[in-house]
Formats: structure tokens, sequence, C-alpha cells
């Protein structure tokens, strides 16, 4: 909670974005809200997703806004971010409702948090804040995230790096 505490307070203009997740992105997002929860866009997979979770103030987006063309771009680029995971980009695609296709909502979800889009109003991303695994930062949802983030270009910064600032 800290950290989005004073990132909110310290960059003053700054809008940031969370996937509403429980655990880090959860204390994050807190921190920001209780700086200014006008400047915290939240992407959801799906409506309902964590709406106890988030702040009414705050600009919360989910996949039933994205345009056709926009959902197809999401799915290719998370596949290419993690191919090993294509196999849920897949069933998801195909239609299928299962386990496999509900986690294609997440992968899909961290692209547009990455790339933006258009049609939700959403700018690409500039900069990137992760807590990651010190022992495999590139496994799981973080790791597909970081993928993408170094697709796009988007620079990434670990707690390796952020909490130090906390100290400062």
């Amino acid at each position: 909670m800290e950290t989005g505490r004073k990132l909110a307070s310290v960059f003053s203009n700054a809008i940031f974005r969370s996937g509403n997740v429980t655990g880090t992105d959860e204390a994050f997002t807190k921190g920001v809200y209780e700086i200014d929860p006008a400047r915290m866009e939240i992407v959801v997979p799906t409506e309902s997703m964590g709406r106890k979770r988030r702040n009414e103030n705050a600009y919360v987006v989910s996949f039933n806004q994205v345009s056709v063309v926009e959902e197809e771009q999401a799915l290719y680029e998370a596949k290419q971010a993690s191919p090993k995971n294509a196999y849920l980009v897949d069933s998801y695609a195909s239609g299928l409702k299962n386990e496999f296709s509900a986690k294609a909502l997440y992968v899909r979800r961290d692209v547009i948090e990455i790339t933006g889009s258009a049609k939700m109003k959403l700018k690409k991303a500039d900069i990137g804040l992760f807590y990651v695994d010190p022992e495999d930062p590139m496994k799981g949802g973080t790791g597909h995230t970081l993928r993408l983030c170094e697709k796009h270009n988007v620079p990434v910064i670990t707690q390796i790096e952020w909490m130090k600032w906390m100290i400062s």
C-alpha cells in the first residue's frame, strides 16, 4: 500500500493501472486510492471481477467494451508473449468454457494493460512496476506481463529497485 501511496504523492500527474488482482496489485491500488482514486485505471476481464476491491471513482474498463479487432489483437499478442500458453487462448477462441479458456481472460487483459485500447481510452503503458519472484521472475502471469512489456518496449522496474525508493 505504501508504494502506491508514495508514487501517487510524488508523481502527481501520473495515471496508474492495475488488473485488480488480490495481493500486491490490491495493496498498490489501495495506496493510490488514498491519494486520488480518479487516477487509477482498473482493467478487468469481466465486469464483475473484483467489484468489491474497486473504488467508485476509479476508471474501470472490462473486455465487454473492447472492439472485436482489439480483442483479436490481444489474443494474438498473448500467444506471442507466452507461446507455451497458446492452448489457453486457443481454448477461449474456440468458444470452449473450461478452466483453460477462463485463464485466457487474464492473459488478454494483461495485453490491454500494457498496449492500451483506443476504444476504451487507455494509452499504452509508459512503465511497468512489478513484484516478481526473485527465483523465477518470468513465471506465471507476472512473467507473461513482463514479456509483453519487453515486446512493446515498456520499461520495467521490479521490487529490487522500487523498494529502495521506499527507504529514501
